[in-house]
């Protein structure tokens, strides 16, 4: 009996993993460092280390220190015909324009930037 129940909190315990596992699978995460101060969807983010975080169904960027959201945007994905090596950013005017997520072929272009169209 005693190696039944063991079985099933196993069996419960991975699908418990299994279903967070699947909820993240549209979420992006990455580390981003701002070398100067740059504007995101008009508001200004310091120059520093950062988390972006990005959701896919919903095309919502956050930009975070902590758990502080400190700027959000609306992003779309392009993907790219390789992969990047690293997490890279381009900015124009000041403005944060795109992300480049390193060890994957996909970048964000931000939505709400004046300058999203010209590369």
């Amino acid at each position: 009996m005693k190696a039944f129940i063991q079985v099933m909190l196993a069996v419960a315990f991975t699908a418990i993993v299994s279903v967070s596992v699947f909820a993240d699978k549209d979420k992006v995460k990455k580390e981003i460092t701002f070398a100067d101060d740059t504007t995101v969807n008009g508001t200004m983010v310091k120059a520093g280390d950062y988390e972006l975080k990005f959701d896919e169904q919903t095309g919502e960027m956050n930009i975070m220190r902590g758990h502080k959201v400190v700027a959000k945007a609306t992003a779309r994905v392009e993907t790219q015909t390789a992969k990047a090596r690293n997490t890279e950013y381009r900015i124009v005017s000041n403005e944060l324009v795109s992300v480049t997520l390193g060890g994957s072929n996909k970048q964000l272009i931000l939505s709400n930037s004046s300058t999203s169209g010209s590369q």
